[in-house]
């Protein structure tokens, strides 16, 4: 106190700087305590909340196994309820209903609002997954993610803070070492401690008083229901659900990216090129959104953005061979084919990679890289139904007036699609690229159904490309060439554009050198299964090469 009110100049400042130090570091240090209480509160409320989405989603997911379990006990009873009415045993079909009516009471996927008994169709599945566990499930995760967030922001404030502490005490030990000496040395020490709360003190304030924002729990109720929406290919509602949430909480990026989801799926591509970027602005500039950013701005046309686009994608995630693949397909609508010919060796090769390295470690690639490579051969065949003026309803391809020298682009794309088609599935069945020559000559394809006597031999055959709704099969003939007894043949059947692995067959060929051939394809185990209406596309590969397709259609009853 003398040295305070009585005692030397400097010395009085001195010791008046180091008290008001003294008092900001003592505030600072209710502030970290508090910053740090609140990243502990939301670290445990983040664990809770994880704990609780797995929870929901794998008791959920076990219920949906249940009840589907359940619906596939009620469809083989129905079966056998019909088999039995036609074997003129009405007694056996009684049993079968009866029965087929219990099993319908152990789920409620197999009551309204999910099944209708009376229908032909199949349980509304989506509907019950959304309402029995994915929208719970999806508020609990987008709950966990907000809160791991908080607890991410609340820790950087207490670690500044502890910062902010340690400079503060090199201002005090400068202050005090500045009573100890003399001349101008003292000022020296004053001056860079002043330097140093000056700075501390301006960082103290940017740090306190920059807010931290949070989704609030109505946005993301919201959310969670336009998710469940999306789930039941409600777009509109959906895309309205997640409307509420951003005016909740406009910087809401998760749900940004999930309306630019729904735009899309609607058809209305330049809105959800907005809400992509919009994503992005909000924070959420990751991989799924360059990549869907990036392919939207290719179906517009926008080329050159596009490539940008999908390369950031490529850079956040150099693995990813399906975005590796718009690139090049946008190099191929600009009309640079020699480009788009370079990106897609490089990415064939870097799958090829990925392949060999899986098998090398004793495991297999993820099931995704066969989705990708697919995908890609699809993206292709899209664009030469584009520049045909043949465009299918599940075809996604940039406007024909877009694309640049569309005579080489469609040149081009046919031969890199058949390409691309050997080479996925050579990889696929052989672990490696194929690097034989197609020997094979294989005639376009006509279909037929055959048609039976009484005592069910065949007597003749209907040529046509389209046959009625309730054919159970139908017959590729063909003429042959080049091929060799023992090579593998296998052939793929694509409804309306996509592919089940399970109807593949893969046979031996016996056939000799050349020929005529036909290849029938049912999906008949009993007279009661038939071809559901729409495409039906066959392809032919012989040693894994890709060699010929064709495409019949079913038409539906009116």
């Amino acid at each position: 106190m003398e040295t305070m009110f009585h005692g030397d100049p400097f010395e009085r400042l001195v010791v008046a700087i180091i008290t008001s130090v003294t008092v900001l570091a003592a505030i600072i240090t209710l502030l970290q305590t508090n910053a740090s209480a609140r990243a502990g509160q939301m670290g445990r409320d983040a664990q809770s909340y994880a704990i609780q989405a797995m929870g929901r989603r794998v008791t959920g997911q076990a219920n949906m196994d249940y009840a589907w379990h359940a619906y596939q006990l009620y469809e083989e009873l129905d079966v056998q309820a019909l088999l039995a009415d036609r074997f003129d045993d009405p007694a056996a079909a009684a049993r079968y209903r009866a029965l087929r009516t219990r099993i319908a009471e152990l789920s409620p996927l197999l009551a309204p609002p999910y099944f209708d008994t009376q229908s032909n169709t199949s349980p509304n599945v989506e509907r019950y997954e959304a309402d029995t566990y994915l929208i719970e499930a999806t508020a609990l995760a987008e709950r966990y993610a907000v809160a791991a967030a908080l607890n991410n922001a609340w820790t950087a404030k207490a670690n500044a803070y502890v910062t902010h502490l340690a400079l503060l005490a090199v201002s005090l030990f400068l202050f005090g070492l500045a009573t100890t000496v003399a001349g101008w040395i003292r000022w020296l020490f004053v001056g860079v401690g002043l330097l140093i709360t000056g700075l501390t003190f301006v960082w103290i304030l940017v740090i306190t008083l920059s807010p931290i924002r949070s989704v609030s729990g109505q946005a993301i109720q919201s959310f969670a229901q336009g998710v469940g929406y999306a789930h039941q290919r409600a777009l509109e509602q959906a895309r309205d659900a997640f409307t509420r949430a951003l005016q909740e909480t406009p910087f809401y990026a998760n749900a940004y990216y999930e309306r630019a989801n729904v735009l899309y799926d609607m058809g209305d591509y330049e809105s959800a090129v907005q809400d992509y970027l919009a994503a992005q602005a909000a924070g959420r500039d990751d991989v799924n959104v360059a990549w869907n950013l990036g392919w939207t701005y290719y179906l517009l046309g926008r080329f050159d953005e596009s490539i940008a686009t999908s390369q950031h994608a490529v850079e956040l995630d150099p693995a990813q061979v399906g975005v590796r693949f718009n690139v090049a397909i946008a190099w191929l609508a600009k009309g640079d084919v020699e480009r788009a010919r370079t990106e897609y060796a490089k990415t064939m090769e870097v799958t090829a990679q990925q392949v060999a390295q899986a098998v090398e470690k004793g495991g297999k690639p993820p099931a995704s890289l066969w989705t990708y490579m697919d995908a890609a051969a699809r993206d292709l065949e899209g664009l030469l139904e584009r520049l045909r003026n043949a465009p299918r309803p599940w075809t996604e391809a940039p406007p024909r007036d877009k694309v640049v020298n569309p005579q080489a682009v469609e040149a081009a794309a046919e031969e890199i699609v058949r390409r691309l088609k050997s080479f996925t599935t050579a990889l696929e069945y052989s672990g490696k690229p194929s690097t034989a020559a197609v020997t094979a000559s294989i005639s376009p394809f006509e279909f037929a159904i055959p048609t039976y006597d009484e005592e069910g031999n065949l007597i003749g055959r209907t040529i046509a490309t389209a046959f009625p709704q309730g054919t159970d099969k139908v017959l590729a003939l063909f003429d042959y060439s080049g091929m060799r007894d023992g090579q593998e043949v296998l052939w793929k059947l694509y409804h309306d554009g996509w592919e089940d692995p399970s109807w593949r067959l893969i046979e031996q060929w016996s056939l000799g050198e050349s020929g005529s051939a036909e290849k029938p394809f049912s999906l008949s185990y009993t007279n009661l299964y038939q071809f559901t209406p729409g495409e039906f596309k066959i392809e032919m590969y012989v040693d894994n090469q890709f060699v010929q397709q064709g495409t019949f259609i079913i038409e539906p009853t009116e």
